[in-house]
């Protein structure tokens, strides 16, 4: 993903390169790809790491947004797909916006992420989770199973002061390996 977000960028910034608009294209076919390849359908990326899941997530949409600010166009369902990424940070979250530090990660803040969800998608779900409340609309459940991920997430509410766990049931992550499974994460003020 990387190296295709680098290509793709260089067809976009340098459209007098003979061959701008096949980088362009190639880029979005092999992302288009990877988001089958790395995404589960719970929005979950592969290696099961939530830090990681920050870079792919970055990987993919930055080449989108760079397309959008310059008029070039991209698959249709790309954002479609890439918006379970966004979800996955959303309804894993805990009430203070990170997201627990599963496999090789540590704690990852999402307010940004979901800020930048917000301004693509306009679903104040995402804003709710920018803002940590403030503002937006509340998800409709508390607590949530992501069934690829295997992660189980189980909340009292939504609120700063409100108790959250969290237990990994799911497989070992692609790549980044660690054998955390069973292991439980509780967020509590």
């Amino acid at each position: 993903t990387m190296e295709c977000n680098g290509l793709g960028t260089i067809g976009i910034l340098f459209p007098e390169l003979k061959d701008a608009k096949e980088y362009v294209k190639i880029a979005f076919e092999k992302l288009n790809d990877e988001l089958d390849k790395q995404v589960y359908p719970d929005g979950a990326q592969v290696e099961l790491t939530p830090g990681y899941h920050q870079v792919s997530r970055s990987n993919f949409m930055d080449l989108a947004k760079l397309a959008q600010m310059n008029s070039v166009p991209f698959p249709g369902e790309y954002l479609y797909k890439l918006k379970k990424m966004y979800e996955f940070n959303l309804y894993l979250m805990d009430p203070s916006g990170i997201l627990p530090p599963f496999n090789d990660a540590g704690p990852t803040r999402t307010a940004s992420s979901l800020r930048e969800a917000y301004e693509i998608w306009k679903d104040n779900q995402f804003l709710f989770g920018a803002t940590l409340g403030k503002e937006g609309e509340k998800p409709a459940f508390d607590s949530y199973f992501f069934n690829y991920a295997g992660y189980y997430v189980m909340r009292s509410g939504w609120n700063y002061y409100d108790n959250c766990l969290y237990f990994d049931a799911g497989p070992v992550g692609y790549g980044h390996e660690h054998e955390d499974m069973l292991n439980l994460y509780l967020y509590s003020r």
